[in-house]
């Protein structure tokens, strides 16, 4: 055949001389080597595919599980609760898997509210239980109160939520019948105290109604800062709490200080001094929050030096300046930059943070 047609001469091909014979050998072991990189991408495919099905089976499994745990769990504490439906503590602790396992119990087949009504009702003696149920259980006490507190507070039932909010303030200070509180030297009724001092009415039906909210929030304040004066080591305990309260641990903050929204309304507040002791309350408990960063400290550390710089110049300017009144007092009042905040007159900014932040 024509040599252009010569196979040999084709690119790719390797030749060896064996003898006089010519041996045409195609790249076969390139060819092997892609084929193994194809064989072992396939085989990493299936066992990566065999790994997240054995994973999902895993988690499957252990879904299944928690379900069987939570339906016996559920099972025992409904038996016990229909067994003795005046005991404080059975109906805690139905009422409790509704708000923490379901929701409050509004899924579904269940009546609305009814872990919320559970709880409520623990405290109702002797008309529904025979003994309140921080009487002999002093932490679920606790624990139902405050939930009740917070759980409230968030449907703005600010009556309500204080009542609860007192109750588990007081059983967490109190002891009971003998029975410790589970609070002495934890600091875990800061974030209760801290709620009672600073939540606000937020929707007030008249003026006396407003005045109260104040009053109130004034002598749970200066309640707390009385503790901090006389035990200045006391501090919140937020691993404990966050174990044990639900809706802590997403954001301790948010959870222990409610909104100074509503002080947006109080028109016959003193809103500087509110807004200052919602801050020197929530610093006190979080002092975390009390924060400058690097490049603020810097920047006043430049604010500084730059008004001294300004200071001279305009004094420098004013002696150049003819003596003229008018020209002098045109000089003295004008400013090097504009500004809408000095050293001297400083403008509150407690309801404008508190509005964006709501």
């Amino acid at each position: 055949q024509p040599k252009s047609n010569d196979i040999t001469n084709m690119p790719g091909l390797r030749q060896r001389k064996l003898g006089t014979t010519t041996i045409t050998m195609w790249p076969f072991f390139s060819l092997l080597r892609k084929a193994q990189i194809v064989l072992i991408c396939y085989v990493c495919l299936i066992s990566i595919s065999g790994c997240a099905g054995q994973q999902h089976q895993q988690h499957q499994q252990q879904q299944q599980q928690q379900q069987q745990q939570l339906a016996g769990i559920f099972q025992q504490v409904t038996k016990n609760f229909e067994e003795n439906p005046r005991d404080a503590h059975a109906r805690f602790l139905l009422g409790w898997f509704y708000m923490t396992q379901q929701g409050g119990g509004n899924s579904s087949k269940n009546n609305p509210g009814r872990g919320l009504e559970l709880l409520k009702s623990c405290f109702d003696s002797p008309a529904t239980v025979d003994q309140e149920l921080g009487t002999h259980h002093p932490l679920e006490g606790f624990l139902a109160a405050s939930l009740l507190g917070r759980y409230l507070q968030q449907l703005k039932e600010y009556d309500a939520s204080m009542h609860y909010l007192t109750i588990a303030l007081t059983t967490s200070k109190a002891d009971i019948d003998g029975y410790p509180s589970p609070f002495k030297d934890m600091g875990g009724e800061l974030c209760t105290h801290l709620q009672l001092a600073t939540q606000l009415d937020a929707y007030p039906i008249s003026s006396r109604a407003v005045d109260e909210a104040l009053a109130r929030s004034e002598v749970w304040a200066n309640g707390l800062l009385n503790l901090f004066e006389t035990n200045p080591d006391v501090h919140l305990k937020e691993e404990w709490m966050g174990q044990n309260v639900p809706g802590f641990s997403a954001d301790p903050y948010v959870h222990c200080v409610p909104s100074l929204f509503p002080l947006s309304f109080y028109y016959r507040a003193d809103v500087a001094d509110v807004a200052h002791r919602h801050y020197k309350l929530a610093s006190l408990v979080f002092p975390k929050l009390l924060y400058t960063a690097k490049f603020v400290e810097r920047w006043d550390d430049e604010q500084d030096i730059m008004e001294h710089e300004q200071e001279m110049n305009q004094e420098q300017r004013l002696l150049e300046a003819d003596d003229d009144d008018d020209n002098v007092h045109s000089h003295s009042q004008r400013r090097l930059y504009p500004t809408c905040i000095d050293r001297n007159i400083k403008i509150k900014l407690g309801v404008i943070s508190s509005t964006l932040g709501q």
